[in-house]
């Protein structure tokens, strides 16, 4: 080989491999430029380029969420409900606890009012990456206007408030698939009912009476259904299955 051959092959070993992502913008420039171009498969290029970028961000979502959640603490609840006489953890404490995890990692949450109802509102919550790409989920929650009695017992505004601040917390617990407990060395992690299991019981509750609800939190000493032990979950349903023969009974 000649010295003149030698720098060649050199100087091509030094050449970065084109990604095939870099090759696909090219092709896209290159058509974009010509006149007699056709649209059409410019077209489809260009969505096998949106693809292409929306897989990457997934990836690198997943990626680093992988390596994230080992770090995701515990969140104590250290706040007292003088109705149900059991203890919860704010959306501040969750906040506090998480938000500067979630900041190492690349990632943020956030939140978005859909649409309000006088018995309801509706949210979508997302767990966004610095790659673009966000997880997301829809809850709507009745809105939060009464204790465990069933008595009214806040103003429509703060019940509003109270709903929204409800369904950030149970919402981004449940994307970050974080636990909230009373265990302040973090030795025995709580675990909580699902909201398919949540949602068997608040369908059968309200079947029964308008105040099988009210009735039920206060007895299983929680602020809302998804606050159930997952370990309470049988006594739970032995619970509603006791006030549904009652109903019959009556």
């Amino acid at each position: 080989m000649t010295d003149k051959q030698e720098i060649v092959a050199a100087q091509t070993e030094q050449l970065p491999v084109q990604s095939e992502q870099a090759t696909l913008m090219n092709l896209i420039a290159k058509m974009a430029s010509d006149p007699q171009a056709d649209v059409p498969k410019l077209e489809r290029l260009i969505e096998l380029r949106n693809a292409e970028m929306a897989r990457q961000a997934k990836a690198a979502y997943d990626a680093d969420f992988v390596i994230m959640k080992p770090f995701l603490p515990l969140v104590i609840r250290t706040h007292d409900n003088s109705q149900t006489k059991s203890k919860y953890a704010k959306i501040e404490d969750v906040n506090q606890a998480v938000d500067p995890i979630l900041s190492r990692y690349g990632f943020a949450t956030t939140s978005k009012v859909l649409s309000q109802t006088a018995d309801s509102v509706t949210m979508r919550l997302e767990v966004r990456h610095r790659e673009g790409h966000a997880e997301s989920m829809e809850l709507t929650m009745p809105i939060d206007d009464k204790g465990a009695q069933g008595t009214v017992n806040k103003t429509k505004i703060h019940a509003i408030s109270s709903t929204i601040t409800y369904i950030k917390r149970v919402g981004f617990c449940a994307l970050l698939n974080i636990s909230t407990g009373d265990d302040k060395d973090g030795n025995h992690e709580t675990s909580f009912i699902s909201m398919e299991q949540a949602a068997e019981l608040d369908a059968r509750l309200r079947a029964i009476s308008d105040k099988a609800l009210p009735n039920f939190l206060k007895w299983a000493k929680v602020e809302k259904l998804l606050d159930i032990p997952a370990k309470s979950y049988n006594a739970s349903i032995k619970a509603v299955v006791d006030m549904e023969a009652k109903k019959v009974k009556a």
